[in-house]
C-alpha cells in the first residue's frame, strides 16, 4: 500500500496545465474546487484502498470563495490563485503568463477598424449577456491511466490525444529527461476533446513514484469523470 499527500510533492514541480500551470498533482496550500484531491491511497485492491481511505480525516478551515465569474471579478474578491502561474508546455497563446490581475488569468482581444465610429454611427446597438450551462464531452471510455516508475525511467499506459505533450509535462514536473520518459496509447476513439492534453496521468505517475517500481493503475468512476 502507498499513501500519497503534499508532502510527498517537496521534491517536484506539483503544478501541471496545457496552457498555465496552475493545477496541482494533490492540494498543496489550499482546496481550490470542489473535487480537487487531497490524499491517495494504492492499494492492491479496490476494497484494500476504500478501506484506508476511511481512515483518513480531513479538517477543512472554511476560506472565502468565489462562486461564479462576477464574484470572482468583484473589487476585493479573493484570490484564487495568490501568485501567476507558470507558463505550461502548450504556450503558444498569445499574453499566457502575463498578470491581468485579480482572477483574471488570460485576456485576449481582436480590433478591426474603427469600432468607436462603427457604434457612433450604427442604427441600433444590442447589449446581450448570454449564459450556457456546465457542459462535459463524456467518451465511452472513463479517464484511466497505468503508470510504473523505476531506475529505468517514467512508463504510462493513456489513452491521451496527446502523448507527447504528455512526456513532456511528465518530464518537467517529476525532472526526468525526454528520453526517460515512455507514454504508450491504446486505441483512442473519439472523444471529442475530453481525451485532450492530460488529466489524470500525473496523478498515476506521483503514486507510482511510491510503489517500489510496482505499477499503479488510477480508474475515475462514472460519477467523478469531470
Amino acid at each position: 500500500m502507498a499513501i500519497l499527500t503534499r508532502a510527498d510533492l517537496q521534491d517536484i514541480d506539483p503544478y501541471y496545465g496545457n496552457c498555465l500551470r496552475d493545477r496541482a498533482v494533490v492540494a498543496t496550500d489550499k482546496v481550490r474546487f470542489v473535487g480537487e484531491p487531497v490524499a491517495v491511497v494504492a492499494a492492491e485492491s479496490g476494497l484494500i484502498a476504500g478501506a484506508a481511505l476511511a481512515l483518513i480525516d480531513v479538517e477543512y478551515q472554511e476560506l472565502p470563495c468565489v462562486g461564479d465569474i462576477d464574484a470572482a471579478r468583484a473589487e476585493g474578491a479573493p484570490l484564487l490563485h495568490e501568485s501567476q502561474s507558470g507558463a505550461g508546455e502548450f504556450h503558444d497563446v498569445a499574453g499566457v503568463g502575463e498578470t491581468f490581475g485579480g482572477n483574471i488569468c488570460h485576456r485576449e482581444r481582436f480590433t478591426r477598424g474603427d469600432p468607436d465610429r462603427a457604434f457612433a454611427a450604427a442604427d441600433e446597438i444590442v447589449d446581450e449577456t448570454f449564459t450556457f450551462p456546465m457542459i462535459y464531452q463524456y467518451a465511452m471510455e472513463p479517464h484511466s491511466a497505468v503508470a510504473r516508475v523505476s531506475a529505468a525511467g517514467i512508463t504510462l499506459w493513456s489513452s491521451s490525444a496527446h502523448p507527447f505533450l504528455v512526456r513532456s509535462e511528465l518530464a518537467h514536473m517529476f525532472g526526468y529527461p525526454h528520453a526517460k520518459v515512455e507514454v504508450i496509447v491504446p486505441y483512442v476513439g473519439g472523444a471529442y476533446g475530453s481525451k485532450s492534453y492530460f488529466k489524470i496521468e500525473p496523478l498515476a505517475v506521483a503514486i507510482a513514484c511510491k510503489t517500489a517500481g510496482r505499477p499503479v493503475r488510477v480508474l475515475q468512476s462514472v460519477t467523478n469523470r469531470c
